[in-house]
């Protein structure tokens, strides 16, 4: 009877060992499913996904870039995979392996894997995506020095949840006219009497005035040598921000005598100036085009630039990657 229950045992397939570790690498515990470990892997599934829970936690408390510790998380999910392949290996190669359970089935493994890796991931990333963060792509002049064309910027949507947007911050806009998400600087806040006539900025009576940009005040606002637009920090009572403008144009664009309400916000692109196809002066669409704008158009605010590639080549200007947008 013994030799009969060697002789069968040594009769049952041996586990993959390229099986196992193609497993381990598709969700770090599936490795350890399919030697046996049932428990163990469901544990190192569900860990990697508390991970990555925790990460979006800390980014929306912290508000930290998170390009550089998502690669981090990246980094883990090799690390435990690689550690699942070689626990799953030494089983095999032990002779330990059970896989008598009714769980050994490749149908089984997919459920397990969509249930216990993918779909969390999948969840968590679509929230995160809705409604904590999302990047929205520059592709002209409207943020002039601050962003540049072929930048991504890193926008928080929970940002004005508990507190309203203040004079000076970039605000990410969904635009009344189009529906377009636009970045523009809030420079009236509710109850503020807002006048401008050209390039010329009244608030509250007191006009704003222009002193040369210094480069402690913003680390990223990058002038270019080749443009023909003037940068200037531009000083709105206690807040001062850049903004760029051709020196000696008009725009044509007039506000006058605009008094806000309660839950309204004038807004303007940092670049109060652009140039069509024709080489024309005009206007870019702010508020000087669709007038205030309410808390319901705001969006979120700007953190970081994301991510960006020099438009012409499509080469990452690693310079600007991680910078904050202020």
């Amino acid at each position: 009877m013994t030799e009969e229950i060697a002789s069968t045992s040594a009769l049952k397939p041996k586990p993959s060992r390229s099986a196992a570790v193609a497993l381990s690498f598709i969700t770090p515990g599936l490795g350890l499913i399919y030697v046996g470990r049932l428990l163990a892997g469901l544990f190192v599934n569900l860990f990697f996904v508390f991970l990555a829970l925790l990460f979006v936690v800390a980014v929306n408390i912290f508000k930290f870039f998170p390009l550089f510790p998502a690669v981090v998380l990246l980094g883990s999910w090799m690390v435990l995979s690689t550690l699942s392949a070689w626990r799953s290996l030494e089983i095999i190669d032990a002779g330990e392996s059970n896989r008598e359970g009714p769980y050994h089935h490749p149908l089984l493994y997919i459920l397990i894997a969509l249930l216990t890796f993918t779909a969390p991931l999948a969840i968590t990333a679509n929230f995160t995506w809705r409604h904590l963060f999302s990047v929205t792509n520059v592709d002209s002049l409207v943020l002039y020095p601050q962003a540049h064309p072929g930048d991504r910027l890193l926008i928080d949507h929970t940002m004005y949840r508990s507190e309203p947007p203040a004079r000076g911050d970039l605000v990410a806009v969904r635009t009344p006219e189009t529906g377009a998400l636009s970045i523009l600087r809030v420079v009236g806040v509710p109850s503020d009497e807002i006048e401008m006539h050209g390039y010329s900025l009244v608030v509250n009576n007191e006009l704003t005035n222009y002193s040369p940009l210094d480069p402690a005040w913003v680390s990223n606002a990058e002038v270019d040598p080749d443009s023909n637009l003037g940068v200037w920090i531009e000083h709105n009572h206690d807040t001062n921000y850049v903004v760029s403008m051709f020196p000696g144009a008009e725009t044509g664009a007039s506000v006058s005598g605009l008094k806000l309400g309660d839950d309204a916000y004038f807004v303007l692109a940092d670049n109060r100036s652009a140039i069509d196809d024709n080489e024309n002066l005009v206007v870019e669409a702010d508020s000087r085009v669709f007038g205030p704008i309410t808390r319901e158009h705001i969006e979120g605010r700007p953190l970081y630039i994301a991510w960006s590639n020099h438009p012409a080549t499509g080469s990452p200007r690693w310079n600007r990657i991680g910078l904050p947008t202020e």
